[in-house]
């Protein structure tokens, strides 16, 4: 019988010490933190680019864009899609992250720095015929005088999120991280 509790004791003690290490260290180290805690912490965003955020998701956006360059991805950084590799500091104030996958189109990583709004807003409307992206005119108000493009509450917002998707700084993260070497 002292064997059996012996063992038993054991047990819970090696699970005790598992979840300690695996649960309750973690905690302790991140139990305080929040998306604005540290210096050159991204900006939480706002009512609208949140909304277009979910926009981005239920269009399915991330099935050919990714937000991330790898360090190393030199050609994403000769094409300057971005200012430098992606670091999960950069995630930090969305919710939910969608680095996406596949890079059919573009990263857009850094696509609020690239374009302005009336650009993007263009793009979204009636890409290039050079493109593979499809339009989505339906995000955007019917036959406006003038040629104008409107865009609809849903388009305003998909526009105000991309233009949150910039590398305005190097977070802490990255700037510890050692460069990449120019291709």
């Amino acid at each position: 019988m002292n064997r059996l509790l012996l063992f038993l004791a054991g047990i819970l003690s090696l699970l005790a010490l598992s979840w300690g290490v695996l649960v309750g260290m973690p905690w302790l180290q991140l139990g305080a933190f929040s998306p604005t805690s540290s210096p050159g912490a991204p900006e939480p965003l706002s009512a609208l680019a949140l909304e277009g955020s979910r926009v981005y998701a239920a269009e399915n956006c991330a099935a050919c864009h990714t937000q991330q360059i790898a360090p190393g991805d030199h050609a994403a950084l000769a094409r300057e899609w971005g200012r430098r590799a992606t670091v999960p500091d950069d995630f930090r104030a969305a919710r939910p992250e969608m680095p996406g996958q596949l890079r059919i189109g573009p990263d857009l990583s850094d696509v609020g720095h690239r374009r302005s709004a009336l650009a993007l807003a263009q793009w979204l409307y009636a890409p290039p015929a050079d493109s593979a992206m499809p339009p989505y005119r339906f995000l955007f108000e019917p036959g406006m005088p003038g040629g104008e493009i409107v865009p609809t509450p849903r388009g305003a917002a998909l526009i105000a999120y991309l233009m949150t998707l910039e590398q305005a700084m190097p977070s802490a993260a990255s700037a510890s991280a050692p460069a990449s070497a120019a291709p």
